[in-house]
C-alpha cells in the first residue's frame, strides 16, 4: 500500500520536526512550520486512503474538510464515533486545520497563522486506527 506508506512517512517526518531539540543547555528548538505541513499532508493522505478503501478511488481534492465531506455518511459517522480527542467534534477540528497544509507551507506570505498541531496528530492517528480496522494493515501507531 504505497499511499499508506507515504502517509506514515509524512507523519514520521512531522514527529521528527516537532521533537524539541537542545541547541544548547538553555535553548530548545522545534521547527513547527515543517511539522505542521508534514502532519497536515499525512492527514490528507490518510483521508484519501479511506476514500480508496471505501469508494475504490480517491478524489483529487485537497482541503481536509472537502475530503472528509466527500466520504460516505456512514464512514464520517464511524470516524466521529471513535475520535480520540474527547470533548471535540471531528468535523469542527477538521475545519480548524482545513488549510494548514497550504497556510503553513507558505507561512512567509501570512501576517500570522495559528494551528494546534495536536489536532493534526489526533486526526492522523485516528485515521490510521480506522484504516487498520478496515485493512488489517499495521500503521505503526499502536
Amino acid at each position: 500500500m504505497a499511499l499508506l506508506n507515504q502517509a506514515v512517512a509524512f507523519f514520521n517526518a512531522g514527529s521528527r520536526c516537532a521533537a524539541r531539540l537542545s541547541i544548547s543547555p538553555t535553548v530548545m528548538n522545534s521547527p513547527m512550520a515543517p511539522a505542521v505541513v508534514c502532519y497536515a499532508f499525512a492527514a490528507e493522505l490518510y483521508l484519501k486512503l479511506l476514500h480508496t478503501i471505501v469508494l475504490g478511488s480517491a478524489e483529487k481534492i485537497h482541503g481536509l474538510a472537502d475530503i472528509f465531506a466527500a466520504l460516505p455518511s456512514a464512514t464520517r459517522q464511524q470516524l466521529s464515533d471513535c475520535y480520540e480527542l474527547k470533548n471535540h467534534k471531528i468535523e469542527a477540528d477538521i475545519a480548524t486545520v482545513n488549510s494548514a497544509f497550504v497556510d503553513w507551507r507558505y507561512l512567509h506570505e501570512q501576517a500570522e497563522a495559528a494551528v494546534e498541531p495536536g489536532i493534526l496528530v489526533a486526526i492522523a492517528r485516528h485515521r490510521a486506527g480506522v484504516i487498520e480496522a478496515e485493512t488489517g494493515e499495521r500503521t505503526c501507531f499502536r
